[in-house]
This record gives C-alpha cells, structure tokens and sequence, in this order.
C-alpha cells in the first residue's frame, strides 16, 4: 500500500460523496468528504479525493491496480505510481495539466505511508507455517522485545486498536495461505501458475508511516530510487534478530570462551536465561555472545522441525519467475524521466 498527496489542479472536487453530523437542531456539526473508489487491474481498487486546492489524495496498491496481484512487482516507486496516477485521472475523465505532469516526473510526489515488500522462498507450503511461528517464539528487535504472532502472522511494532500507529512495522506471513483465502481473480491470466508460483512463500513486509518517511527523507517520491528501495527493506530486516534460528556453525560456537559456550548450551536447551541470572551478568553474557554468535540468548530458544532461518533468508529472493510476461508491470519508461 502507498498512501499519498500530488500536484493536481482541479475545478470540480473528486470525492466519494460525503459524511455529514447534524447536530440536535437539525445543523451541522461537521462533515468530511468520502474518497472515491476507482477499479484497475482485475477489479483491484485505488482511492482518491481532493482535499485542498492544487492537491489530490490517494490510497492504493500500484501494483495490484496496474497488473492485478502484488505477488512480484516493480521497485520503481517512482515510474509505477506515475503510471497510476495517470491511469486514475483518465478514469475520473480529468486530465492532469502539463505543469503537474512536470511535478510527478520530478518526484513531487509526499507520501505519507510506503509498504516495502519481499518474498523469500522455503521447500515447502507446511514448511512456511512452521517457519513463522517459531520465529514467532524466538526472533526480537531491539528495543522492541519479541513480536505478535496472531493468526498465522508474526508483527513487529503492532499496536492495540485505537492507539496511534508506530512509525514503522514489520509483518512476516505465508503468502500462498494467503491468496488460498483471499483468491486471486478469477480470470487474471497464468491464475493456477500463479497460485502454484506463491505457494511455498514467505512474505516479508515493512510499513513506514510519516514519521519515519520524513526521518529517513524518504517522504518525498524523489528521494526512492530502485536501490534504495532495496537498501531500505534490508536496513529494517537486519534489525530482527531471529534466535536460534539464525544458525551458528560449529566453528563459530567455538570461538566463544569455554564459559560462554556452557551458557550458550544452557540457552540451546529451552532454558529462560533472564531467571538463572541476575540482570548485570545476563546481559554481559547476552552481549558477549550476540557480538560472536549473533544469537539473542534474551529469545526462548525453540527446537522446531523447520527449514533454518538463515538459510532461508540468506537464499536469493524469490524474485519475478520467467513466466510472468504480462503478469509483471513495467512503468512506462517516459513517464519515469525528469523533463
């Protein structure tokens, strides 16, 4: 998902109707306009509506509204979004002038909300499952503890409903469970090959909110390139650290002072480390060890009949099958140009 505002002059207001509060009296209290839904790619949807002069919200998946699924896409954040926007302006039959056609190929394009996504492959469908909810007992981020694992999903930075949103949060899930309950469209082409692509898949997905955007200078379109888009998604997958999962080879285990390796054999073996020891010396042992090893002996150390962590994350991603033709959306290249 990409939420956002850009240049777009306008006469007529494009909304979706309106919200209304009467008060007792009959008057208004308030009111807010809706957004208005606008169909892509296989009924895949994008809303938009004006909220100040000169400007036009949106909220959508560029991905799934250009070519029909967000299985694989494009990391040309800049060309794809273009290309929506174009697209969704021919839809509300308003065309966009020349001025603001020159802003969107420069990037003036503020993004309040970026979804940064990769797919890692596993052996198997059951082997995803697994996957996930061991590292759900085992994998932390610093400063934040271990993560939500519910229904399948593991969160990082997920809040209760109702508080304010962290500036960013991670969420590991199967996606080949996924489109098995959400379907894909019934008549998107290579439907069962696509199907069939996703279902041995892991989903690693990086929401970054306003806040962090503009922490990062990342809150302007003209700041994401393909690489940084990429350098992006592994700066916040570095900082989860997945336990034993996270395999240590031999020689590496040896490397730790004979102490050490006692205290490592300890956590190896299910062992809660924060009750054998007090706070000082647990951490000293936790730091020492994780500067070795990269092992968190402050996670629960699971023993899972599953494909190693590391490995699986160590693997080349996924990336786009060769099949995929039409089925993978390339921005159209002069849209992606500065003028």
């Amino acid at each position: 998902m990409i939420y956002g505002t850009v240049p777009f002059d306008w006469d007529i207001p494009v909304t979706g109707g309106a919200l209304v509060h009467y008060r007792a009296d009959g008057t208004v209290e308030w009111g807010t306009d809706k957004t208005l839904s606008l169909r892509g790619s296989h009924d895949s949807r994008v809303f938009v509506r004006t909220v100040e002069r000169g400007k036009l919200e949106f909220k959508g998946n560029p991905a799934k509204f250009l070519q029909g699924h967000n299985l694989f896409g494009s990391n040309d954040l800049k060309g794809v979004l273009i290309d929506m926007l174009i697209d969704v302006c021919e839809a509300i039959e308003l065309a966009p002038s020349a001025e603001n056609l020159l802003a969107w190929r420069r990037g003036e394009i503020e993004l309040s909300r970026v979804d940064v996504t990769e797919m890692f492959e596993l052996p198997t469908f059951a082997d995803v499952g697994a996957w996930i909810q061991a590292a759900g007992k085992t994998a932390s981020v610093k400063w934040r503890g271990r993560g939500h694992y519910q229904d399948g999903t593991l969160y990082f930075g997920k809040v209760a409903t109702g508080k304010r949103a962290s500036p960013w949060q991670m969420k590991l899930y199967h996606k080949g469970e996924e489109i098995r309950v959400h379907k894909l469209p019934k008549d998107i082409e290579k439907r069962e090959d696509l199907e069939n692509w996703a279902s041995n898949k892991l989903r690693i997905e990086v929401t970054l909110r306003t806040q962090e955007l503009k922490r990062l200078g990342l809150h302007n379109v003209s700041a994401w390139t393909v690489d940084r888009a990429e350098n992006v998604f592994e700066a916040y997958l570095s900082k989860v650290n997945f336990g034993e999962l996270a395999m240590v080879d031999v020689q590496t285990e040896e490397d730790l002072k004979p102490k050490l390796r006692a205290v490592y054999a300890l956590w190896k073996t299910g062992c809660d480390m924060r009750k054998l020891y007090s706070r000082p010396t647990f951490y000293r042992y936790r730091q020492e060890i994780m500067e070795v090893t990269g092992a968190d002996i402050g996670t629960l150390c699971v023993k899972d009949n599953v494909v190693s962590l590391r490995r699986a994350l160590e693997a080349r991603p996924a990336g786009v099958p060769e099949w995929a033709g039409d089925l993978y959306y390339k921005p159209r290249s002069h849209l992606s140009v500065v003028a």
